[in-house]
């Protein structure tokens, strides 16, 4: 298997126009064009695709043809197509159409930062490679790392949008608090859909009309024509961060949550972490060419990164990267469960009481308790229903005998 984050050719990270979505397959669907500095190597690029198209394969992906609607994966779903193994061959293919194809197999909408050069050539084979780790060595390629907004692979600079889930968290978590009087429509999620050579400035208006709220800033956003786009149901904040993401801005509340006023966007710190390493599902030195800084003493790692470095890098240490759940052991209790936009708390609360566990909760998990969930489980064990209920608040949990102990992530 090739290290594909170490091959990449380097590229500048001063890129000052342009940008890149993933074409009607992904999030922002095609190329983002803003200044006609790139407009005759963008043009160039595009009609390069379909030999980029004719260069490149990725096998054993679930997905569609390309063609028609597309169906996002949510929810533990997401997470668990980002654990699955992928085969991958590409040769001369630019960075945006690699996303794109891996987008559209493995149905999970992806998001390309527009500062990242699109057009940055990816050579590489990868073989029985997890995707989420095989994204982040194609965004290690350009300085950039990853963030999950949701059911949205978000693959921005690593100096400006590193643990940008954190922000996107906080400011849910603002529009919760607002007064249930006011800008209810801040709290809706919905999915999004618009035309090519929409201006960015314009989505904005269409999401303050949506939520009932003044935009105080927006001349901050520079003119820019995007292609047509397609996104998963996200709630109304997300979809915010999401569009401003790229501009370097944010935005808060005012008290009465009739306005947002834009603002530079937060930097949270990286944290560190450690880890037990009983059983890596790779090589520790392949493991610490992908998480650079990755510290390993006996059976311990150490890292300092992002929440979603964080989770990934867990998964392999303890030799956990399969492609699905597996089936529940014959005489296993299954459990089967339909959830709509609970809060975890709620759910936890449910199961302590009619399975007779004790849960354990760390005091950082606390906050997350109020994310709501949406999952549908069937026959699963009390294992898997409990990852489908903490994955998407960024909470992981350890089983033992009757107690589960419940941290983040």
């Amino acid at each position: 298997m090739s290290k594909m984050g170490r091959q990449f050719r380097p590229v500048s990270t001063v890129c000052v126009l342009g940008c890149a979505g993933l074409a009607a397959t992904a999030f922002f669907a095609g190329l983002i064009e803003t200044r006609s500095v790139w407009g005759a190597e963008r043009r160039a690029s595009a009609a390069a695709d379909g030999a980029d198209a004719a260069r490149g394969a990725e096998t054993r992906g679930a997905g569609g043809s390309g063609t028609g609607a597309r169906q996002w994966k949510t929810g533990a779903a997401f997470h668990r197509t980002l654990a699955d193994r992928v085969d991958a061959v590409w040769s001369g293919m630019s960075l945006r159409v690699a996303l794109e194809r891996l987008a559209e197999r493995q149905q999970v909408a992806i998001m390309l930062d527009r500062r990242i050069d699109p057009d940055r050539p990816v050579d590489a084979a990868v073989s029985d490679t997890p995707l989420d780790l095989l994204l982040l060595r194609l965004a290690a390629g350009s300085d950039a790392t990853l963030s999950y907004i949701g059911p949205v692979v978000y693959v921005g600079p690593r100096d400006g949008t590193a643990n940008l889930s954190v922000v996107a968290a906080a400011r849910r978590e603002e529009a919760r608090r607002l007064p249930p009087t006011s800008a209810a429509g801040t709290r809706r999620q919905r999915a999004g859909h618009w035309p090519r050579l929409s201006r960015p400035r314009d989505l904005l208006d269409q999401l303050a009309e949506e939520a009932g709220v003044s935009i105080e800033g927006i001349e901050q956003i520079p003119h820019d024509l995007w292609p047509a786009g397609d996104l998963p149901a996200l709630p109304w904040t997300d979809r915010m961060t999401l569009v401003l993401t790229g501009f370097d801005r944010t935005f808060r509340f005012s008290d009465d949550g009739r306005s947002v006023q834009l603002i530079p966007l937060d930097r949270p710190p990286l944290s560190v972490r450690t880890f037990p390493a009983s059983s890596p599902s790779m090589p520790v030195d392949v493991l610490s060419g992908d998480f650079p800084g990755l510290e390993v003493v006996g059976r311990q790692a150490t890292y300092r990164g992002t929440d979603e470095e964080h989770a990934m890098l867990q998964r392999l240490l303890r030799g956990q990267a399969e492609t699905g759940p597996a089936k529940p052991p014959r005489g296993d209790s299954v459990y089967t469960l339909k959830v709509d936009n609970q809060p975890v708390g709620a759910i936890l609360k449910t199961l302590e009481q009619k399975m007779g566990v004790q849960l354990e909760i760390s005091a950082d998990a606390g906050p997350r308790l109020h994310t709501r969930v949406t999952f549908d489980v069937r026959d699963v064990t009390l294992d898997q229903l409990l990852d489908s209920t903490l994955t998407p608040a960024g909470l992981v949990f350890r089983h033992e005998r009757d107690v589960i102990t419940i941290s983040v992530r």
